[in-house]
């Protein structure tokens, strides 16, 4: 059975382009359920924050909610007094 090559739409920034590569390159070489490397996870993330929550979300094939949740800014902790 032959394998096919994922399609990379044509007008995509290289930095988008490269990180789908490597995450095509990653999904075929894995292990069942092993979560993404922080690398590649880190990536995504920057690219949501850049070019949408929801592109980036449907062009590398992940989870929207999970993406939204690592691309939320961290929240202020404070010192836990009330002023």
């Amino acid at each position: 059975m032959e394998s096919r090559k994922p399609v990379t739409p044509p007008r995509l920034p290289a930095e988008l382009r490269d990180v789908l590569r490597y995450l095509e390159k990653w999904r075929s070489n894995r292990k069942h359920r092993m979560p993404i490397p922080e690398l590649l996870s880190r990536s995504a993330t920057e690219l949501a924050c850049q070019h949408g929550l929801a592109r980036i979300a449907r062009l590398l094939r992940l989870d929207y909610y999970t993406l939204k949740e690592r691309a939320r800014p961290p929240r202020d902790t404070g010192s836990g007094e009330f002023m």
